[in-house]
């Protein structure tokens, strides 16, 4: 950054009045308010939010860690205590209060250490900074905060703040010093269980049972409780929610009106990367699609369908469909972000670019006196700084908020702009901002550094510190408590719980809302035909990625094995379904932006697929340059057409093929000696599995020309059915048979260790069904290689679901996946030990 533009040091005097734009007189906000009536309540000090007092990195602050935790016991942790039936499910406060002392009579917790405990369940609760006052309050933000010219905008280079910077070290330092050499998930179990919010979650599922809870929807529910987002008197409501999915914020906004203002009449969109589209990495997007197939009318996937906000087409169908809806857009939501497992101390430069098109959608949609939430990270870099200030510009009071229930050791915030300027009086600087408006970073920074005032940017240091260090005191407690197995440690972090709870109850007033006001008819929470294992690869991919090769490759070893001895131990029966031709009934034709590799699949184990993804990223790594390319085993991509068991037949058609697809032939032709074959070759492990779907339009080039006899039997293997078009044509093929059976390997390659793929076995061809199979492709419009042409569908996902095929295509999916994963790990392994050697 520093070669690009130059450095600068502010000297900042953060006990000066003057630095801030906050008022003396506190923002009529109800966050303030709730605040100030609950401290009395308790009867606590109160200390004001929006005040000059700053949170300190001192020992006193770190003291605030529950009881000074520094020792090291050995023993397993265990002393969870239980608390009594008649106090372990009633939250109100005189239950609350029953609770809190009876864990500290018997854990026998002193005066002092309820003191501390007290002090930093406060301090938890209250992370709010006021970037700019409400304009009533402050005069001088009128004039303080104006655009740069327009053609100032991204004309300079990056810039950066030593102050800033220097923040952003001291943080990656802690984050360094405490991050966790044992084991991921367990580490992860420790953090969620030490959660001074973890029992927010159950209490208010017991007390108001949304009908989708997660952390999501806990933090907006909260936003939505603290600030003017949705007025009393208010008779409709038009929301757009960016980056949304799984749609845990259209849930909490939905229970939140109906609980609070249930006449409002409402309505939204949403918009997200699209989980159906394979074209994007499982590590890219969220695959949990539990509402999104529910209300898909609501949904804006942009026309190339992948729902990517950082295209400009995705923002003109954005443009478009609230242009019709009944009311202006009153209130945007943005909760992008990126996964950084791989590189965590540069999260901020990530997913700075996506925040920046998610505030200028925002801006270029929203109506005047409309509001914004967006999610933010650290505030170290030029980029965010620039944006923050455009934000300022733009609207009349601007707040940064950690809700209780996000995560206490991550760095996420969410900015809050309240009461739009509207487009108009900012339209010459936003069209030209917007004509940046590119699916790639900027090299040149939003503005320059003399265009923003210094007042702000001293204010911005003052609020990347606060919450930085927010932040490293909850990081070192969380590595303190994963040393510090005592009773005492374990009854001073359930009452901080109780507490938290109390404080989020009292703040954030929820309850259950009528069934027939829910947005979903449906209960996803019991889907049987949700995801395999929605986000499980995540805890241990971004892992991976920071070992070196040598221990990437011993860990994706144990990893397979896991997998394979779980589906395993999974296959003492083989699974079938009937075919159906009804569904031919839903057969349409959708298109989108085509794809080379597939990155996530709605068909397979995700952990599968992600295990096959890491390994060829790792091959590639790995594989540089004509010579070790050459000792990598030539994979070819053809397609191979056997018929009936005449044995010459068979040698000439393999004479092209290589040892493995031979082998694979005799193993197949021993099990099932009078059959007709179509066989995938095995891919190079170059990429992820392709798109292609070649074997089943060879499939559908035999129907057609009439070359398979009534009854015949044809078996497939080895050939992928990832994506959307793969599984709908192969689900409509299917359907001309009588029977799909899926005869699974992996108990086989447990066992012998030889990687054979399952196979899919389409058993009694019926001609009748298979002329109206033809005739109804015929009618939509498909024809072989249509894949090459951007069809992305031939059967709508939710179809495709809930057909009796699903169970059977994600079994074989993940089967595939692990056996590829297998053969592939094979080969890298033999690659490295050349390497050693050379």
């Amino acid at each position: 950054m520093e070669e690009n533009g130059g450095s600068v040091e502010l000297e900042t005097d953060y006990d000066d009045q003057n630095v801030s734009l906050r008022p003396n007189c506190e923002p009529k906000s109800p966050m303030v308010e709730n605040l100030n009536t609950e401290n009395e309540a308790v009867g606590l000090e109160h200390k004001s939010l929006l005040g000059r007092k700053r949170h300190h990195s001192t020992s006193e602050d770190m003291a605030l860690s529950f009881l000074h935790m520094q020792r090291k016991s050995q023993h397993d942790r265990g002393h969870n205590l239980s608390l009594p039936p008649e106090l372990s499910l009633h939250s109100s406060p005189l239950h609350i209060d029953s609770r809190i002392s009876w864990i500290k009579s018997k854990a026998h917790l002193s005066s002092e250490a309820m003191l501390e405990v007290n002090l930093f369940s406060e301090k938890h609760c209250s992370k709010l900074f006021s970037l700019k006052p409400a304009d009533s309050h402050c005069n001088v933000a009128r004039t303080l905060f104006q655009l740069p010219p327009s053609q100032r905008v991204f004309s300079h280079p990056p810039w950066q703040v030593e102050k800033l910077q220097q923040l952003k070290v001291e943080l990656n330092k802690v984050k360094g010093d405490t991050e966790r050499g044992e084991d991921l998930s367990s580490w992860t179990d420790h953090t969620f269980r030490v959660n001074p919010a973890m029992a927010v979650f159950k209490r208010v599922k017991e007390k108001a049972n949304p009908e989708f809870i997660s952390q999501a929807f806990l933090k907006f529910y909260e936003v939505l409780c603290q600030f003017p987002l949705v007025l009393p008197g208010t008779d409709s409501l038009s929301s757009l929610h960016l980056c949304e999915a799984p749609g845990a914020f259209i849930i909490a906004l939905n229970h939140y009106i109906q609980y609070h203002h249930p006449d409002i009449q409402w309505e939204w969109l949403g918009n997200t990367l699209h989980p159906h589209y394979e074209g994007s990495k499982a590590s890219e997007c969220i695959s949990d699609d539990r509402i999104i197939l529910h209300t898909l009318m609501h949904w804006v996937f942009g026309r190339d369908g992948t729902g990517n906000i950082t295209l400009r087409s995705c923002l003109e169908d954005l443009t478009d469909r609230c242009s019709k809806l009944k009311e202006p857009v009153s209130l945007v939501t943005a909760d992008g972000s990126i996964d950084c497992q791989d590189n965590p101390g540069e999260q901020e430069v990530t997913t700075n670019h996506l925040h920046q098109c998610e505030v200028l959608a925002a801006l270029h949609l929203l109506s005047p006196g409309g509001n914004l939430v967006v999610k933010m990270f650290t505030f170290f870099e030029s980029s965010s700084v620039c944006l923050l200030y455009l934000i300022c510009c733009a609207f009349s009071e601007v707040q940064v908020f950690k809700p209780i229930t996000s995560k206490l050791g991550n760095s996420e915030v969410y900015v809050v702009g309240l009461n739009y300027v509207g487009r108009e009086e900012i339209s010459v600087t936003l069209d030209e901002l917007l004509k940046h408006y590119l699916p790639q970073a900027p090299s040149m920074s939003m503005f320059a550094l003399e265009d923003i005032p210094s007042e702000f940017v001293k204010v911005v240091v003052e609020c990347a510190r606060f919450f930085k260090e927010h932040q490293e005191n909850a990081i070192e407690r969380n590595a303190r408590l994963y040393l510090d197995t005592s009773e005492e440690a374990e009854s001073a972090c359930q009452i901080v719980q109780e507490l938290v709870w109390r404080k989020f109850q009292v703040r954030n007033p929820i309850g259950p809302i009528p069934t027939n006001r829910r947005i979903l008819q449906v209960d996803v929470r019991w889907d049987g035909n949700v995801h395999p294992d929605f986000g499980k690869h995540k805890r241990w991919s971004g892992c991976i990625q920071r070992l070196s090769v040598d221990k990437k490759l011993d860990r994706i070893s144990e990893l397979l094995l896991d997998f394979v001895e779980a589906y395993a131990s999974r296959e003492h029966r083989d699974l079938y379904y009937k075919t159906e031709d009804s569904i031919l009934e839903n057969l349409r034709l959708v298109k989108g932006l085509p794809f080379q590799q597939v990155g996530n699949s709605r068909f397979c184990c995700e952990r599968s697929l992600n295990l096959y993804s890491v390994l060829s990223s790792l091959k590639c790594e790995l594989v540089s340059g004509e010579l070790l390319q050459n000792k990598m085993e030539n994979k070819s991509q053809k397609v191979l057409y056997l018929q009936g068991n005449n044995k010459t037949d068979h040698e000439s058609a393999l004479s092209d093929f290589n040892d493995d697809t031979k082998k694979l032939v005799e193993s197949v032709m021993k099990d099932y000696p009078d059959c007709t074959f179509l066989i995938d070759e095995y891919p190079d492990g170059s990429a992820g599995p392709a798109p292609s779907c070649d074997v089943l339009d060879r499939l559908h080039e035999l129907l057609e020309s009439h070359s398979l006899p009534a009854g015949a039997t044809v078996h497939l293997t080895n050939m992928p059915l990832l994506t959307r078009l793969q599984n709908g044509l192969f689900v409509v093929l299917s359907s001309c048979f009588k029977n799909v059976d899926l005869h699974q390997t992996l108990y086989h390659f447990l066992n012998s260790g030889q990687s054979l793929p399952p196979v899919l076995k389409l058993e009694n061809l019926n001609l009748d069904s298979a002329r109206r199979v033809l005739d109804a492709l015929k009618d939509v419009g498909w024809s072989r290689g249509a894949h090459k042409r951007g069809v992305m569908e031939l059967l709508d996902t939710f179809s495709l679901i809930h057909n009796d095929s699903h169970k059977v295509v994600c079994r074989y999916n993940s089967n595939l996946m692990l056996i590829w994963s297998s053969d592939l790990l094979k080969q890298i392994k033999n690659v490295r030990g050349t390497l050693c050697r050379t």
